[in-house]
């Protein structure tokens, strides 16, 4: 695609209940919760209420990014340091034993 893709564009190519990431922002995969038809608004927003107040006062993640590494699901980016990223995992991780 190319810079004068819209938003709306690239969201309607999309298959139905795929979310794609905007064009022109970066995001990291932190924790799957699971298939959209597979869980409830409840549980997801217990979710989030669970895991707002452990991570609030992490401090701020400070990241470098790359090389570029594709594979078949997409284009990824080497993260480093890990140990910030990995912290943050176990964090919001930790919620899955507090949730039913």
């Amino acid at each position: 695609m190319n810079s004068t893709t819209s938003s709306a564009a690239y969201n309607a190519t999309a298959l139905p209940g795929l979310d794609l990431a905007p064009l022109n922002v970066l995001h990291l995969t932190l924790q799957s919760l699971g298939f959209t038809d597979e869980m409830s608004d409840a549980d997801l927003n217990a979710i989030v209420a669970e895991t707002r107040p452990r991570v609030a006062d992490l401090p701020p993640l400070e990241l470098s990014l790359g090389p570029v590494g594709p594979d078949a699901e997409g284009i990824g980016l080497l993260v480093d340091p890990w140990n910030g990223i990995e912290h943050l995992r176990a964090t919001i991780a930790a919620v899955w034993r507090t949730i039913p």
